[in-house]
């Protein structure tokens, strides 16, 4: 359809998780989001190729989502994709794997 624009809106979604806590995150990546994600998760190998680690493309894929939460511990919004993963990294692990699982079901839709 010509004129349609090809860029991704800027929209957001709120999840609900446990406790009431939400997630505000993105409805969907543009590419360099995207791009982001994968150098995040990918690592380097002895050989000198790169792979993506299983564990760190769930933290990526998290970064590259969340845009805020209601988790008083951590103030995430406007924050950077670090300051995002050290966040993370401090939560609870029950906790850490609801708001992965939660952003992953998103992404699915």
């Amino acid at each position: 359809m010509p004129g349609q624009s090809r860029s991704v809106k800027p929209n957001i979604d709120v999840l609900t998780i446990s406790d009431g806590d939400t997630l505000t995150v993105r409805r969907r990546l543009n590419v360099g989001e995207s791009r982001d994600l994968i150098a995040r998760a990918t690592v380097d190998r002895p050989d000198g190729t790169r792979t993506i680690d299983g564990p760190l493309h769930r933290r990526s894929t998290a970064i590259a989502y969340l845009i805020d939460w209601t988790i008083p511990d951590f103030a995430i919004l406007d924050q950077s994709p670090e300051a995002v993963g050290s966040a993370l990294d401090a939560l609870d692990p029950d906790d850490y794997k609801e708001i992965c699982q939660a952003i992953e079901a998103h992404e699915e839709r």
